[in-house]
């Protein structure tokens, strides 16, 4: 037998939950009560293609920036965010031809597409777009238009090379400005004539070549941070000649003292570089194992 009662006579807490992501209230009069959660939410598919993870929310005085994470089931996207998958502001562009196709791929990994239809005029080939296109060639940008006044400029390439959003305006001027590196994003800036907030999208990944359980070889990628770059630079040299169970053991404080320490501030550096190792070699060794 199961036996209801009601926590708010036993004087237990209670907390009303909002609607889940991307859903609506259940009170059809109600807005749904996390707006900016729903605006990366895409309705659900039933075949399970496309999940969105919500994960950062920075309040501008202008335009929010908003970051989530998507994985796509029929995108053949690969990127730095692996296979398939994708974050929110990484809006792509790639247009070529004589009467050119430009091709955006938006931050869920859908791609839409504009033509030219050979007068300069970009009309929209995807169904249900209603965004406009134009070829700034004066300030050499591709710049898509919203409904709601927003603009989103892409640096203007005709040659099939596939280009990272450069900013995001909307109608009263305030601006979102991003900055990629290698395809992956390493700096957002907030407010027009970057006098704004920025904030910078850290980054490591390490590769490992072992012979047996001691590994030969070892290299890193991470973003344009000194502290960044000289925590990857020794963890790389200090792991190689040691076995994956003592690159285990490395802990982030004994990376700073190997470099002497870092700026007070900078300890994630040595973390995520700790962690970018811990990965590759449990990586390294499942893979071998399998």
């Amino acid at each position: 037998m199961i036996r209801t009662i009601d926590p708010k006579q036993l004087g237990i807490p209670t907390l009303v939950l909002p609607p889940r992501i991307g859903g609506t209230s259940s009170r059809p009069s109600e807005a749904p009560a996390c707006r900016r959660c729903v605006e990366f939410s895409p309705g659900p598919r039933l075949d399970g293609t496309l999940l969105v993870d919500p994960e950062i929310h920075l309040p501008s005085p202008g335009m929010d920036v908003d970051i989530a994470y998507f994985y796509n089931g029929n995108s053949t996207y690969n990127g730095p965010y692996g296979y398939g998958r994708t974050i929110s502001p990484n809006l792509l562009a790639v247009a070529s031809g004589v009467n050119a196709i430009v091709t955006l791929q938006r931050g869920d990994g859908s791609l839409v597409s504009f033509q030219d239809d050979g007068s300069g005029t970009f009309v929209a080939k995807t169904p249900g777009l209603l965004n406009s296109l134009v070829k700034d060639t004066t300030n050499s940008y591709w710049k898509e238009s919203t409904l709601d006044g927003q603009t989103l400029a892409y640096p203007l390439n005709t040659s099939g090379m596939v280009t990272s959003i450069a900013y995001q305006e909307d109608a009263v001027g305030n601006r979102h400005s991003f900055l990629y590196s290698a395809g992956k994003l390493e700096t957002l800036q907030d407010a027009v004539d970057l006098k704004g907030m920025s904030c910078t999208a850290s980054y490591m990944t390490v590769d490992l070549k072992a012979d047996g359980r001691t590994i030969s070889e070892a290299w890193f990628e991470t973003y344009s941070c000194p502290v960044a770059m000289a925590c990857g630079s020794w963890l790389t040299a200090w792991v190689q000649g040691r076995t994956h169970e003592q690159a285990m053991l490395l802990e982030p404080s004994d990376l700073e003292k190997l470099i002497g320490g870092v700026p007070l501030g900078k300890e994630y550096c040595a973390e995520m570089a700790v962690s970018s190792l811990r990965d590759a070699s449990v990586q390294y060794v499942g893979a071998k194992e399998a």
